[in-house]
């Protein structure tokens, strides 16, 4: 169970960090 909670909270991480990814992506085009 503990390593769920583990596992869940590394792959929101790795979210936010696509989508901050993303945003600076965005605005490096414009």
């Amino acid at each position: 169970m503990v390593n769920d909670e583990v596992n869940n909270k590394a792959i929101n991480i790795e979210i936010k960090v696509a989508q901050y990814s993303a945003k600076a992506i965005l605005k490096a085009m414009k």
